[in-house]
């Protein structure tokens, strides 16, 4: 203890201590309202215990660490090493719980702490209150082993032996532990039975007076202690003593001697031969003790193995699935890009005959190109024959026009000459003659004239089809998209 952390020399401190399941929770409780100070951090209530636990969480957790550091489990049913408490696990949880004291229970005359781990580990708290300068006093429930083994296979499925060995070996050693400090011991039955005779009976073997003892705090009680939490009930005994020995078993004979030194008919130097004598029996079976554990260790490991071997076999199971799932949306996948290669082939096979199609119409496009070409070539011939004779033509209509207008004035003439003729007298035969000849000639002409006409019309004709099939080919090219 350092000069900054004064003594707590006015304090008294009870460790509550008993088996798991044996009525600790409820205890505490009722010495909470009496007037002890709990910490202000405690586990939550559960579904196993809904009206709390009413543990100092720090403490569970430092008693924990230790446990393991010390190769034991709270379910332990062997004794402790033993140098373990010369060990630095040990030494370092005594500065813990020195640590929790102070921050928590600084200026509290009364406080009481509980949790069942630490009926294996008092020293660790006689030595940490010795430090801060607190009283220590104990207070030890029981409660029949039967009940203790039924809620404990309800709860974790443990055997009827294995949980009287665990009551009878946490028993014993609350009992060996405490021979040097105020103690009392008291029974769950009792408790709930008559808790005002109870916690008369506490206050005197420690040496306590309880704070609140008035009116509010017996309703207060009288509505937490209920009968009905009493889920797991053992056959009813005789309220009679019992003699620690005859039929029954070690625990029985071992809570009937608590239950006798609760009542005042037995005293503790009972208890603590009866300790002696179970520890000099249980050394008969120490090493058995430790190649069980030694086995549950390695059996431990393989299950631990085995789990590890089924995870890594479910974690394989997994990516096989995942190799599956994906395996399956490859064929899909694959089906898909077939389907989609199928409509390609016929797209591409559609498209191969629609090419065919257009090759072949491309083909007879060609042909009548050709044929096209031939015939255009052929008109152009002609049309260059047909120019040729046009030009003759107009040579000779120019020549006929020419002609036609000395014909005109030839006609002209003889017309005068015949209007002259039948206004004068008649001439000789001979002249008649002539001008009949001559008229006959002029018709020739006209004729011939007429023939030019007719042959230019024609000509016309011919040059306006040739017009039109060029403008019909010129058509065609620009509908089938071909250079001219």
């Amino acid at each position: 203890m350092s000069q900054s952390d004064p003594p707590m020399t006015d304090a008294t401190a009870i460790l509550v201590l008993g088996m798991h399941r044996s009525g600790t929770s409820a205890t505490t409780r009722v010495l909470n309202l009496l007037g002890a100070e709990l910490s202000p951090h405690l586990l939550e209530a559960q579904a196993d215990n809904e009206k709390g636990f009413w543990e100092h969480a720090e403490a569970v957790q430092i008693h924990e660490e230790l446990l393991a550091a010390l190769g034991r489990t709270w379910h332990d049913v062997r004794e402790m090493p033993e140098d373990w408490l010369q060990r630095p696990a040990s030494y370092a949880a005594i500065d813990k719980i020195a640590r929790l004291i102070r921050r928590d229970f600084a200026g509290n005359t009364l406080w009481a702490v509980k949790d069942p781990r630490m009926c294996r580990l008092v020293p660790l708290w006689k030595e940490a209150l010795r430090r801060t300068g607190v009283r220590a006093v104990a207070l030890i429930v029981v409660r029949k082993p039967g009940e203790v083994a039924n809620s404990l296979h309800a709860r974790e499925g443990w055997s009827e032996a294995h949980s009287d060995l665990m009551w009878t070996q946490y028993s014993l050693e609350a009992i060996r532990y405490t021979h040097d400090i105020p103690r009392s011991v008291i029974s769950y039955d009792d408790l709930l039975a008559d808790w005002r005779s109870a916690v008369a009976h506490m206050g005197e073997d420690l040496g306590v007076v309880w704070p609140c003892q008035d009116d509010d705090a017996s309703r207060q009680i009288d509505a937490f202690l209920s009968p009905e939490d009493r889920h797991h009930r053992a056959s009813d005994e005789d309220s009679n003593p019992v003699e620690p020995t005859g039929p029954l078993s070690i625990p029985e004979q071992l809570y009937a001697l608590c239950a006798d030194v609760a009542k005042g008919r037995a005293s503790w130097s009972a208890l603590e031969q009866f300790d002696s004598r179970y520890r000099e029996a249980a050394s008969l079976y120490r090493g058995v003790a430790e190649q069980k554990y030694a086995l549950d260790e390695l059996a431990l490991e393989r299950i631990n193995h085995i789990r590890l071997i089924e995870r890594e076999l479910q974690s394989v199971a997994n990516q096989a699935a995942q190799f599956s799932s994906l395996a399956t949306e490859r064929n899909n996948h694959i089906e898909l890009l077939a389907a989609q290669h199928q409509l390609i082939i016929d797209v591409a096979s559609a498209r191969q005959v629609r090419i065919d199609e257009l090759e072949q119409a491309a083909a007879d496009r060609d042909e009548k190109l050709r044929s096209l070409n031939g015939e255009l070539k052929a008109t152009r011939t002609r049309l260059q024959s047909v120019a040729s004779e046009l030009l003759a033509v107009r040579t000779k209509v120019a020549g006929l026009s020419s002609e036609h207008g000395w014909h005109i004035t030839d006609v002209e003439a003889p017309a005068r000459r015949a209007d002259e003729f039948d206004d004068a007298p008649r001439p000789e035969q001979p002249s008649d003659v002539q001008t009949l000849a001559d008229l006959d000639q002029l018709r020739e002409h006209c004729e011939e004239l007429s023939a030019v006409f007719e042959l230019t019309f024609n000509r016309r004709w011919l040059l306006r089809r040739l017009w039109d099939v060029t403008r019909k080919r010129f058509t065609l090219r620009r509908e089938l998209g071909t250079p001219g």
